[in-house]
Parts: structure tokens; sequence; C-alpha cells
């Protein structure tokens, strides 16, 4: 996925002066555009008189201009799983409506942190007084609501009738001024950026364009006030009916007395034309629309704004509903002293997809600085901590809340993420032509003091070679003053890492650490300082049923299940491949000291 909102999109720039006061940006410290709003008000023309076929106001999000950002170049997007992330970690449901939210936008906002920390402090600000104040976050959701439900009626097409089509128009203009007239009394008194909604809509209903159309939704609405009396019958029936009264609307714009109006047809009759109150109401319709359309823009935007702080409450609300707590890490810089850098009840939430609830964890010091060489068992959670340290870093710097507790990070020019992934049936290389194709990634793409993540660096050849490449990275990485955490299960090669560390002349800052194991031999799910001692291939085979006892019954019942066909019947031979393997089979079948059966060869 491109990071750009690509070569025709609108790039970002600051509101004038005269406009900034009024303008409801609601991501930016300092209001800016994201949206051409020549394109979009033409859009938008086009969307009340026909309605909107082609979805063209949803495509014009989706390309809107995203913040200056230090992370151009990133790459995260499938090691995160950020398409998985947005739409099942971060569901937005209001009032049973599932909306559908522009993707896009979402994912190249968590692309795309802002380089300015007082745009990120500004979004939290507004993030945490939504989440602090019931009443304010109802009106923020009721908001969005409407406003969808305006942009649907605009997508809506003419295909009924032309009775129908001023129907629609006059409910998208009667959905304006409501929308309007809320919002300015809304969020008057909000605190954090959202006050900016209600000084933008206090600057439209002040405006030439806004009263137009409050006097001609109320000449459409009252032309005049009629009183009779009504005669009915013993059967029902209307015997005798009697205007008593009728008094019109003499005080709106749009009134034109009884004379007017007949002298007005006689023109246009003795004219040649044949306009009636109809079409005299369509044209209004869209004058009065066209008095709307400069603000329509900015309404759109912020429409698409507010899915951000949306989601970033859901996800807040799904993280609650399973005890586990999220908060805003504080971002310091990244030479800040390493003992200040901590992370506290760190879980990973792609693992809601799998209904499970994570194991929050901690990590503190030198991790955050160095390049941290990872170890551990198979399943004893390293992919997931190398998920769970991506996210947290990506969520703290755009500003929404974070999968921890609470957290001090240091800041990162960047992100890169891979994770070893499957073959696909068109690549052109073998493993470790991917496993170097990827490495030639990784460092095209990361920037100075960029954060690097990679799972299973060089297992796709053997360990000498694979060894002399990772050197290779760690020592680039450290050119590129770059952090990183890397999992490997090269062993050996780690703990000869570790010793040549420990002296002050180690030309790599490294550290160092491992999944933590119980006394059973199982993974807790956390981490502590150190090299593992094993990958504990055979705890996990006896786990998964990978034993040597567990095969053979397998085989056993295959053969039972073909005897009677072609040599089913016959004896199992002795191989020397057989015999080879017995010493493999007690590795599986029989718990023992490691460390004896290593020394006895």
């Amino acid at each position: 996925m491109s990071d750009s909102a690509g070569p025709e999109a609108p790039t970002i720039r600051p509101a004038s002066p005269s406009l900034a006061p009024h303008f409801p940006d609601l991501l930016h410290w300092q209001p800016s555009l994201v949206l051409d709003h020549d394109e979009v008000k033409r859009a938008l023309c086009i969307a009340f008189g026909t309605g909107d076929a082609e979805r063209s106001l949803e495509r014009l999000m989706d390309r809107a201009a995203v913040c200056e950002s230090s992370w151009g170049g990133s790459s995260f997007r499938a090691g995160l799983y950020v398409d998985v992330l947005v739409s099942r970690c971060m569901p937005v449901q209001l009032e049973g409506l599932r909306p559908k939210l522009n993707h896009e936008y979402l994912v190249r906002l968590l692309h795309n942190p802002p380089s300015d920390p007082r745009t990120r402090d500004f979004r939290r600000a507004i993030l945490a007084e939504l989440d602090e104040d019931e009443e304010l976050r109802d009106g923020f959701e009721a908001t969005y609501l409407r406003i969808h439900e305006l942009r649907a009626e605009l997508q809506a097409l003419d295909n009924v009738g032309y009775y129908d089509s001023r129907v629609r128009r006059l409910h998208v203009l009667g959905l304006l001024r409501r929308l309007f007239l809320d919002l300015r009394e809304r969020f008057a008194g909000a605190r954090s950026g959202l006050r900016r909604i209600s000084a933008f809509a206090a600057y439209v209903c002040e405006s030439t364009g806004f009263r137009h159309l409050c006097d001609l939704l109320q000449y459409e609405d009252q032309l005049s006030d009629v009183q009779f009396k009504m005669r009915l019958g013993a059967d029902g029936s209307l015997r005798r009916f009697e205007i008593v009264e009728v008094a019109e609307n003499r005080g709106n714009p749009f009134y034109q007395g009884p004379l007017r109006r007949m002298f007005s047809k006689l023109g246009l009759w003795f004219r040649g034309y044949r306009i009636g109150e109809s079409g005299l109401l369509d044209a209004w319709l869209e004058e009065a629309f066209g008095g709307m359309v400069p603000y329509l823009p900015s309404l759109l935007r912020m429409f698409g704004d507010q899915e951000l702080y949306l989601m970033g409450l859901a996800f807040r609300d799904q993280c609650e509903r399973r005890g586990l707590a999220t908060s805003f890490p504080q971002v310091l810089e990244a030479d800040a002293p390493a003992s200040t850098l901590r992370i506290e009840g760190m879980f990973n939430p792609l693992l809601f997809t799998q209904e499970v609830v994570p194991v929050p964890c901690d990590l503190e010091g030198e991790n955050f600085q160095a390049k941290t060489i990872l170890t551990g068992p198979n399943s004893g959670g390293k992919t997931r901590l190398l998920q769970a340290l991506g996210i947290t870093q990506v969520l703290a710097e755009v500003g929404l809340f974070a999968p921890v507790a609470s957290a001090t990070i240091p800041r990162a020019h960047g992100l890169f993420v891979s994770l070893i992934e499957e073959g696909t049936v068109d690549q052109s290389e073998g493993r470790l032509g991917m496993e170097l194709l990827r490495i030639r990634s990784l460092f095209e793409r990361t920037r100075v003091g960029a954060l690097v993540i990679l799972d299973e660096l060089c297992s796709g050849t053997n360990p000498s070679e694979g060894e002399d490449i990772f050197l290779l990275v760690l020592s680039l990485l450290e050119e590129l003053d770059a952090r990183a955490v890397v999992a490997t299960h090269f062993l050996d090669f780690a703990r000869r890492l570790q010793l040549d560390a420990s002296g002050d002349d180690a030309p790599l800052r490294l550290a160092f650490l491992q999944v933590d194991v119980g006394p059973n031999d199982l993974p807790t799910y956390g981490f502590r300082p150190g090299v593992a001692r094993t990958s504990m291939a055979r705890q996990t085979a006896q786990r998964l049923g990978v034993t040597d006892s567990v095969l053979r019954a397998l085989v056993h019942r295959q053969r039972l299940g073909s005897s009677g066909g072609a040599g089913g019947g016959g004896a199992r031979p002795t191989s020397i491949a057989s015999r080879r393997g017995a010493v493999a089979r007690r590795e599986l079948d029989e718990p023992g000291d490691e460390a004896h059966r290593a020394r006895a060869g």
C-alpha cells in the first residue's frame, strides 16, 4: 500500500487566517485543508441535482490528504494486519448501525502519524473529552449519524419520479438546517478542539446563504394559515364547507401577493413560458443549496475526521469489555534515558479476532533503544509481542488509545514490520531469495531513527551463512540509528552476541529478551532479559501430538485401514533410518535433562 494519497490527491495546506477561526478541522493543531474544495463543490451540486450514482463523495474522502509525517515510506500494513485492526478490532456501531467507514483514509491516517507533537496532543485531548463526557459523546455520535443520513440522501438516485426528486431535495435542505442549528449549541461548551464545530456552525448560521435556506423552507412549509368550518351529516358526509380566515405568510421574503402572482404568470404566459409554482420552487431549491455549498466541503471533511475518533472509542470499549486497560503513552525523543522507558500491561488486540483474551506483559529499559534480540520457544508469544509493539507505537503516535495500561516510549521516525509469510505460487525466488529481498526492502524503506520489527531473520538458509547476513543487518541498522526488535531461533548465535555485547568496546548496542517459561516448561507469555536456553521443540511437539507414539499409532491405523490391499499385511521392515531415529523418538517421548542429553552426544 502506498502511504501517500496518490499523485492526483490534494496536498495539505494551512487554512487562511480569515478561515481558520471558523474551520472544523478535528485532526490538526493548526487548521488545514485536506480536500480540493472546488472538486467537492462540483460533486455536491451534481449529487443534489440528480443523486450520486458513482459514490464520488466517498471517493473524494478516500483521497483526502494526510498530515505531514516523518513516517513516509513506512511498511507495516501487512505485518500488523492493519486492515483487520481497523475493521474487526475497532468496529464502529451506533444505534444498531454499522456504518461503512472511509477505510482507506483511516489506514492512511495510521500510516502517517503527525510530525508535530502538538497535533498528536490535540487529537488526544478530543478523544479524552469524548471518553470522559458521556453526553458530549452521545452528541458526537448523533452528529455523525445525521451527516451520514445527509450523505445517503445526496447519493440517492432520482429514479422514482419528478415529485420525489423535489421531496428528496427538500429533505436534504431540511437536514442541513437542523444539523447546523444543533451543532451550534451541541459543542459550545467543549473544552477541546471540539469547540471548532460550534464555531463553524455559528459562522454558517449567520451567513446569508443559511438565512435564505431557512426562509425558503418556511415558505414551502407555510405559505398561509387557513381556518375553516365543516358541517357533517348523520351519514358522515360533508354537508357544508366554509373558509373562515386566510392568513398568508407575508413576512417571508419569498412571499408574493395574489395580484403579483397573477401578473407574473400572465407575463410569463405571454412570453411563451409555461412555468408554474413547482418550477419556481425547483429553481429556489437549487439557489438555496448553492448558497450552502461553500460550507459543505468542510462538513464532509469533518465527517471523515469523526471516524478516527469513533474508531478510537470503539477500540477502548472493546478492550474494557475484556478487562484490558488502554492509555495514552508518553512519547519521548529517541535519546531519552533508558531508565525512563517502560511499558506496563501491553497486549495484542489482534487476538480479539480469535475470541482470546490476551495476556498483558511488561517491558522496560534498554530494550527500547538498542537492537533487541528476541528468543524463546515456539508458540511462546514472540510474534504476538512483535505485533503488539508495532501497534502500540502506531496508535501512540497517531494520538489514539494504545493497548497498554501505561507506557513511556521513545518516538520513532518510521516503522518497518516484516513477519514470516507463506510463499506464493507466483514468487520468483526460493526461501533464501525471498528473505534477501525482504532485507533489501528493509533498507530501501527504513529512515534514520525508525523502529524495525523483524521475525525469524535469515531463517531461510543454513545457520553459518545466515549469521553473517544477520550481523550485516544489525550493523547497518546501527548506522541508521534505528531501534530494532528481531526474533530468531539461532540460539547459539544469540549467546555469542550476548557475550560480545558485554564488553565496553562492543560495536553494537544490543539487548536480549526471552520468553518467560514457567516451572512446567510452558510459556507464561511474559518476557524477561536474556537468551532462551532452548526452543522447546520437544514440548511443543508433545503439546501438538507430534510424538513417536502418537505418530506410530497414526501409521498403524493407516496400515490397518489399508489391510487386504497389496502389501497391506506385510511385516514392518527394519531399516537403518528407523534405527537412527531411536534417539529422536526418545527425545520426543521422554522428558529429561536436555543438558545431560547434549553432553551424552
